[in-house]
């Protein structure tokens, strides 16, 4: 499989552009000492399918979970959330994670050095169910988790926050898969 190689001044072709898969949708930072960061904007019916990445996000406390709700903050989607999977201490313990209704997806982990997780989310701006998928690490235990929004309400933006402290500094992208 070959990939494209592109230089500065090469005349790009509709064959060429058709050829890549994902895009970038939008760009946020996150400010310092935040308790949640609202991406607006994020999901549209150019794409079906998103792949959302945060990274060197330095978190207040070690091993609290981030959650992801569609909505914002002044607006947020509570309801009919459903997530499950399994997580493996690094003692050795492995054990069933299984949550109905809690409000948000656990998408991953804070530390306080640079947390980072890539997540999909699978139908969000469609007039269905939403799902999404993830694996990540926090300081305690590896994550292994996939979930449900069980309604038909098409999404263009997500709420973001760590369970417990604040955030600080780092970057979430989201990108669209091609249809």
């Amino acid at each position: 499989m070959s990939y494209p190689n592109f230089v500065s001044g090469d005349v790009l072709t509709a064959a060429d552009m058709n050829a890549l898969g994902l895009y970038l949708v939008k760009t946020q930072t996150i400010g310092n000492g935040v308790s949640a960061v609202d991406v607006t904007g994020a999901f549209s019916t150019d794409y079906d399918n998103y792949v959302i990445s945060y990274s060197n996000v330095d978190a207040s406390v070690n091993g609290a979970g981030f959650f992801f709700r569609f909505g914002t903050v002044a607006s947020p989607v509570t309801t009919n959330y459903k997530f499950g999977g399994f997580f493996s201490g690094y003692t050795g313990t492995v054990l069933n994670l299984l949550q109905s209704n809690p409000g948000y997806w656990e998408v991953g982990g804070t530390n306080t050095n640079n947390a980072s997780s890539v997540f999909g989310v699978q139908g969000p701006n469609l007039a269905a169910h939403s799902t999404f998928s993830t694996q990540f690490a926090r300081t305690d235990a590896a994550f292994v988790i996939s979930g449900i929004q069980e309604a038909t309400t098409q999404h263009t933006a997500f709420h973001l926050y760590p369970s417990s402290g604040t955030i600080t500094g780092g970057t979430i992208r989201v990108y669209g898969y091609r249809n």
